[in-house]
């Protein structure tokens, strides 16, 4: 129950003529615990993220402080008595399933591209027994599964020094083995029983001493969730290894998706032919990768949307785009942010169908008009990254970069909060802009929103915009941002005017979109009862890192009663909610489809107006 507050108050049925619900937002939350990113879902809810960006899981090589992008141990993903940085595989799987019951996604950085830094050249490093699954050699092949070291090329070279892997060569073993003494065994790998968990259970008869397991739940690439210790060692190449972890990782562990890291640096082949393959029996889930490039051709050869693959790219031309304009101190083109994006790779631009946005990541600072820049982000078409970096291990870490504090709200202000807010309620339908230029960059999300950006340090921005998709309705100004238009009225044939405030403060921006329903103001407009008890938020002397700003009420009876109180008349003529993403039947049937799937509606409502309360 605690978390549907705030989406609660959203969710008021306006649903027959608003367009469909925007694009997931994405939350890359970095440098914390799982236990931390958990005890924080709450807020990650209330502040109305869609899905979340997680750092690599697994085992790295330089050692338990490592953000994980160097990899050592794919599938050790931590262990009560030897974690790694973020915590144990029990904990990231609790993350998740809290992640679900809160309607989030949970996209995990997949790393296929690599290992860690430690070679053949390493002392010791072979005769421990290496990269576990790896062969950092082999009779016949000095590079074993991997590259040579003075290899070049994207395909070929290292990345940052990351011993890279072949995915074209074919050495078979069996990579994680069990029994001991089989010619098929990886070298200097010891074989364990536990290894069994790793595989797919395809014998139902073996080992012998389980029985027969047909019985058991399996996931669709056979993985045994009832007894995973029925799973079945197969000789593998290095690429199969990797996709068995990607299949591991969605079906067993709960992956919703993957971050792809350097994507680029691995050929096509690869994706069209294997990893897409790989995930097509679990749904094809989403994902995007980081082709660090603005070519559109390149791009777009990554990008797969056919029904069969998933995937998409970062949108890199965006970024570079922003960074020139918002990086120039009010002098930059507005006017050339409305064909930047990726976007328009398949010739309809801002249709939101191409690219991954972001304004910074742990790779890259952002622009410094980064208000500014992520206002553009939550109002326009497509995927929205926002990025925090937590600092829950440090604030002098050169890497990963730093991110926006603000991004769950807190001690560093509601500026990204209040835009998420507006993206959840107002940012919807078609992109159509209606007035650019060097100062100023208008566009209409259609019938949903008006936004205006205004990269002037000096002077707010004057314009007229016409032919709006909005007719005789006055808009109200959604950010609150000072020498805003408070209002803007739109005549019978959607013309109107707007004042945009300067970006002398960081505030160059501003929404308009039609006024929502209120609550009450003369008590508390959502109410659960009976409450059995509250947990209160941390002080504000905690750490931005760790700190919970949600209250969670906890209801321990078999029935509650919710009332939500709002003052609009006219506004507010249906209200509805779900509890744990739909898994729990509150109130009846549930709606069937759409952007409100698994909602409920309301009881009763009595409307103030007519007497009533």
């Amino acid at each position: 129950m605690e978390f549907t507050r705030r989406r609660l108050a959203l969710a008021l049925a306006l649903a027959a003529t608003t367009p469909a619900a925007s694009p997931d937002v994405i939350l890359q939350y970095f440098e914390s615990r799982w236990e931390t990113i958990e005890r924080r879902m709450p807020d990650i809810f209330m502040a109305c993220y869609d899905a979340l960006w997680v750092p690599p899981p697994g085992r790295a090589d330089t050692g338990g402080f490592s953000v994980g992008y160097d990899c050592f141990d794919r599938f050790d993903l931590g262990s009560g008595t030897n974690r790694t940085l973020y915590g144990t595989e029990a904990g990231l799987r609790q993350l998740i399933r809290e992640a679900h019951r809160a309607g989030i996604l949970v996209y995990p950085d997949l790393v296929l591209n690599h290992n860690g830094f430690r070679d053949l050249g390493t002392p010791g490093f072979v005769a421990a027994g290496d990269y576990p699954g790896f062969a950092v050699t082999t009779p016949g092949d000095i590079d074993g599964d991997f590259h040579g070291r003075y290899e070049g090329g994207d395909w070929n070279g290292r990345t940052s020094g990351l011993i890279d892997i072949a995915q074209e060569k074919n050495h078979v073993f069996i990579r994680h083995p069990v029994t001991p003494g089989n010619p098929q065994n990886i070298p200097n790998e010891t074989p364990r029983e536990s290894n069994r968990r790793f595989y797919p259970d395809t014998d139902f008869n073996s080992p012998a001493h389980l029985g027969n397991t047909s019985g058991d739940v399996h996931t669709p690439s056979g993985f045994n969730l009832t007894r995973p210790e029925a799973g079945d060692p197969v000789p593998e190449n290095a690429t199969g290894l990797l996709l068995r972890h990607i299949r591991w990782m969605r079906e067993v562990i709960g992956a919703d998706g993957f971050r792809i890291d350097a994507m680029k640096h691995i050929p096509q082949w690869f994706y069209d032919n294997y990893y897409d393959a790989a995930l097509a029996a679990s749904g094809s889930p989403f994902s995007f990768g980081e082709a660090f490039d603005t070519s559109f051709g390149l791009l777009a050869s990554y990008t797969r949307k056919d029904g069969f693959g998933n995937r998409d790219v970062l949108d890199f031309p965006l970024f570079y785009a922003m960074l020139s304009v918002f990086n120039a101190n009010g002098y930059g083109n507005m006017a050339d942010l409305e064909f930047a994006s990726f976007d328009g790779q398949d010739g309809n631009f801002n249709d939101g169908s191409r690219g991954v946005m972001f304004v910074q990541s742990h790779d890259s600072f952002g622009p410094e008009e980064s208000n500014l820049a992520h206002a553009h982000l939550l109002t326009r078409t497509g995927y929205p990254i926002v990025y925090f970096n937590a600092r829950e291990f440090g604030n002098n870490r050169d890497f990963p970069k730093d991110g926006r504090g603000d991004a769950l709200g807190g001690q560093f202000g509601d500026r990204i909060l209040r835009l998420l807010d507006i993206n959840e309620e107002h940012v919807r339908g078609a992109h159509h802009t209606r007035h650019a230029d060097s100062d100023v960059y208008i566009y209409e999300r259609a019938n949903a929103c008006l936004v205006g950006l205004n990269d002037n340090e000096a002077f707010a921005a004057n314009r007229s915009v016409f032919n709006l998709a909005f007719r005789n309705v006055t808009l109200v100004e959604l950010t609150g941002n000072p020498g805003a238009s408070p209002t803007v009225n739109v005549d019978g044939a959607g013309n109107a005017s707007v004042t945009i405030p300067s970006n002398g403060s960081s505030r160059g921006y501003a929404v308009w979109g039609l006024p929502r329903p209120r609550g009450i103001t003369s008590g508390a407009p959502f109410t659960i009862s009976p409450v059995a008890s509250v947990i209160a938020p941390d002080p504000s002397t905690a750490s931005n890192a760790t700190r919970r700003l949600t209250p969670i009420e906890v209801v321990t009876a078999n029935s509650a009663t919710l009332t939500l109180q709002l003052e609009d008349e006219g506004l507010d003529d249906q209200a509805i909610l779900r509890v744990d993403n739909g898994a729990v039947d509150a109130l009846g049937t549930p709606y069937q489809g759409g952007q409100f799937t698994a909602y409920q509606a309301f009881a009763s409502a009595s409307p103030s107006f007519g007497g009533g309360t």
